[in-house]
């Protein structure tokens, strides 16, 4: 879990995520990881990696300014919770083909600790 954000994190998706450089930082962090493929087409009919250069975040380890003093977007060597560890999946009753992601409590910031 890389983005600290709501509903458990004390950021928003809307303001702090765009703050922090948005969805640009979040890709150019996976695709630096090579979790994602940057010649991918994307809906802008341009690859993936295309529209990082356009942000400016074209090259390997490019992070937008001020990324390094913000806690909003985390790089993956410092992750909110390690993985596999960060979440787990319900199967309601009611509706046992509607999963429900849930973080355990014990992973859950306090709101008033600042992570």
């Amino acid at each position: 879990m890389i983005g600290n954000l709501g509903p458990h994190g004390p950021y928003s998706y809307t303001q702090d995520l765009d703050g922090a450089g948005g969805l640009p930082a979040v890709l150019r962090i996976l695709l630096d990881a090579g979790l994602i493929h940057g010649d991918c087409l994307t809906c802008t009919g341009k690859t993936i990696q295309e529209n990082l250069a356009e942000a400016g975040l074209g090259s390997v380890g490019d992070r937008p300014t001020g990324f390094e003093s913000q806690d909003v977007i985390r790089e993956l060597s410092n992750p909110i919770a390690p993985a596999e560890k960060h979440m787990f999946i319900l199967r309601p009753n009611q509706n046992p083909n509607t999963p429900m992601p849930k973080m355990p409590k014990t992973l859950m910031p306090h709101p008033n600790v600042k992570l």
